[in-house]
């Protein structure tokens, strides 16, 4: 998939990028990821729950590019809706999940036990798999979206 000149694939649940080599690299940034996210699926299907996983957005894109889908098709479409890819009702945060959010606000410097639990919180809340780094962007970037998810619940 093409998206700002540059050449992007979702493939074992994560976003990847083609660098000038023909070589695959992960996409970690957080707001990269929501961007492709949203670039290719439909905020509309999504809320009438017309699209409930990859497969149903691969069968929408074939469809409108004519492709009737046949048994198979359908099959790899249940398959792949098992996928977290979109990952609509987030749930409570638990009391130490609590905490934790408490701790990391409140601190300027987030050690590195929390980063580890931070990184867990955000894989399950969101359905990612993200991989532990030390990137204060990603981990800042995550911070946000779970406070945005917290004061929302």
């Amino acid at each position: 998939m093409i998206y700002n000149d540059k050449e992007y694939n979702f493939k074992e649940e994560n976003w990847y990028g083609v660098n000038k080599n023909g070589k695959d690299y992960k996409i970690t940034q957080v707001k990269l990821i929501d961007e492709l996210n949203t670039v290719f699926l439909d905020d509309k299907d999504r809320r009438e729950g017309n699209i409930n996983g990859l497969g149903d957005l691969i069968s929408r894109v074939t469809s409108i590019l004519g492709f009737e889908e046949c048994e198979g098709c359908a099959r790899r479409k249940r398959i792949l809706n098992e996928f977290p890819f979109l990952k609509k009702d987030l749930r409570q945060l638990t009391e130490e999940e609590e905490e934790l959010m408490d701790r990391v606000i409140a601190e300027s410097l987030v050690v590195t036990k929390d980063v580890d639990d931070l990184f867990k919180l955000y894989n399950s809340m969101f359905g990612t798999k993200l991989e532990r780094c030390n990137c204060p962007g990603l981990v800042r970037t995550m911070i946000k979206r779970l406070i945005v998810v917290r004061n929302n619940k």
